[in-house]
């Protein structure tokens, strides 16, 4: 919800009028008051479309990043605030991002000389997941401003898994936004940082608030999580360790905080299964990279966590019928 209401200010900001962004998922500026933590994803992605309807420039979201300011995503952006270091602020976001959106979350990859600072967005819309994750990108860039050191020595490159918008001076027109080499078509989205930039200071630092901070978040986390199916949760953990490469039932339990035999009988009685759970969500994040990338298969069984490319083949023409190169063949 707070991510849904900072995008409304800054596309009013922009000049683009509330009513209609609002009416295009149901909503109006009272109702929207009156929502408390909650705003269904398909009531937030109308709202996207909308204002990209009322506005024709297709990089509308990676400029409205610019305009970011950390108090509008609420208790998350004070705690980023009072983080002491990148590392603690990207450490906060990772464990709270669930208050500001449900249909997206972040990842910190190191690997040998630099460590991506990862976005993905959970739906099969190309072009909400291009815009969203343009805005959290560019938003994140701009983050960096708070930190002692000039981004030039804590940025290396800009990486988008999407392909460069058609008719645009890609290198120009991104450039305005990022001083630094932008590459499209990439395994992920993420900033890539040099691995000393995780242990820089940040410039205004709340530290006497944080406990205070992190004390309410995780009230606000928690009561969130209590109204939520342990379908829902087991989901959205299932998708981190996934990236982990350790989706195990046993993992998944441990995530949650009960034992695998409860997770077992919980997801029985929901009408689900560790197995369904993780076919179910494997098969979403196939079926998007396979229709809105130019990945590997290799690398995308890498991401899925399969063995390898073979086991991944056999696994998707079981579900479907098709190879993972005849269903991309055959998606629009």
């Amino acid at each position: 919800m707070a991510l849904a209401r900072h995008l409304l200010d800054l596309m009013t900001w922009q000049g683009l009028p509330p009513e209609p962004i609002l009416a295009a998922a149901g909503l109006s500026t009272d109702r929207l008051g009156q929502l408390n933590d909650w705003l269904p994803v398909a009531q937030g992605a109308a709202m996207m479309h909308a204002a990209l309807a009322l506005n024709s420039d297709p990089l509308f979201y990676l400029k409205l990043s610019q305009l970011t300011f950390l108090s509008g995503y609420g208790i998350v952006g004070y705690l980023l605030e009072s983080s002491p270091t990148l590392k603690d602020a990207i450490a906060a976001l990772l464990r709270y991002e669930r208050l500001l959106s449900s249909m997206a979350y972040s990842r910190l990859d190191r690997q040998p000389g630099k460590v991506l600072w990862g976005f993905e967005c959970r739906s099969d819309d190309a072009v909400l997941v291009r815009h969203m994750t343009e805005f959290h990108i560019g938003g994140r860039y701009q983050f960096l401003l708070m930190v002692k050191e000039k981004r030039s020595s804590m940025v290396a490159a800009v990486h988008f898994r999407h392909a460069a918008p058609p008719g645009l001076d890609a290198a120009a027109e991104y450039g305005k936004v990022f001083r630094c080499p932008v590459r499209f078509e990439q395994p992920e989205s993420a900033l890539v940082l040099h691995p000393q930039a995780l242990g820089l200071p940040l410039r205004q630092v709340e530290a006497g608030l944080r406990e205070t901070l992190e004390a309410h978040a995780d009230r606000k986390l928690n009561a969130m999580l209590a109204a939520t199916s342990l379908v829902s949760q087991a989901r959205t953990q299932l998708q981190m360790l996934l990236h982990t490469g350790h989706p195990t039932r046993e993992r998944l339990a441990e995530r949650l905080g009960i034992s695998s035999r409860h997770l077992c009988r919980q997801l029985q009685q929901e009408g689900s299964g560790y197995r369904t759970l993780l076919d179910t969500l494997r098969l979403e994040m196939a079926h998007a990279q396979l229709r809105t990338t130019a990945r590997t298969l290799d690398d995308i069984a890498q991401t899925l966590s399969f063995r390898d490319a073979q086991s991944f083949i056999r696994w998707f023409r079981q579900l479907t019928a098709m190879t993972p190169g005849e269903f991309r063949t055959r998606s629009p």
